[in-house]
């Protein structure tokens, strides 16, 4: 990567950062924000890389001087904001986050049960993914629906594993559900879609000791 890369690199990388502050009303800068808070370590890794490869400290002569000053300053503040919720939550929760895993590309998780409900339109069908608790119990389990994102256009049930294996280690059944996707369906598909996987849900209460 030349120094000219680098320095582009990085004011493309500070653009994204501000997506954490500043919200447009634009799909593509929303998807992106939301990109770029769930994958902030890696972001923030990457303005390292780049700062790197600028070297700033090595080219002190004008115009460099002002320029490196500059793109070294933006990278600070990238890296920072990128950082920023990882630090934030280290502080909320200390002793419960695994920096190490912050950066695992692989997602750990529990052994899972798919079945398939039908959608609210009677036809479609759906996949409804089943954690048991991690540790058995004779008594009814409480459980959790997750509901996954993605603005309702993308996305499926086994999209949260991580989560719903935290849940399932916790002792917590955890549903995961599938619902009609925009543009092909619109509101209230999706509704109509968890209503009908709850119905699924309350017929296996039984088999599921939920």
């Amino acid at each position: 990567m030349s120094k000219h890369a680098a320095r582009f690199s990085i004011a493309l990388l500070f653009l994204l950062s501000m997506l954490t502050w500043f919200h447009f009303e634009l799909l593509l800068a929303w998807e992106l924000s939301i990109v770029t808070t769930q994958l902030g370590v890696w972001f923030a890794l990457a303005t390292f890389i780049a700062l790197l490869v600028l070297k700033p400290w090595t080219l002190v002569q004008p115009p460099f001087q002002l320029l490196n000053a500059i793109f070294t300053a933006l990278a600070i503040v990238a890296i920072g904001t990128y950082l920023a919720p990882v630090v934030t939550t280290l502080q909320d929760y200390p002793g419960h986050v695994d920096v190490i895993r912050l950066f695992s590309p692989s997602a750990s998780s529990t052994p899972m049960e798919r079945h398939t409900f039908t959608a609210g339109n009677g036809k479609t069908p759906l996949n409804i993914d089943f954690y048991p608790p991690t540790v058995a119990s004779t008594k009814p389990t409480p459980w959790v629906l997750v509901i996954h994102g993605g603005g309702w256009m993308n996305g499926s049930s086994d999209q949260l594993p991580e989560l719903n294996s935290h849940l399932a280690k916790r002792g917590y059944a955890v549903i995961s559900i599938d619902y009609r996707l925009a543009p092909g369906w619109r509101w209230p598909a999706p509704k109509d879609d968890t209503l009908e996987a709850l119905k699924f849900i309350r017929a296996k209460a039984k088999d599921w000791n939920l």
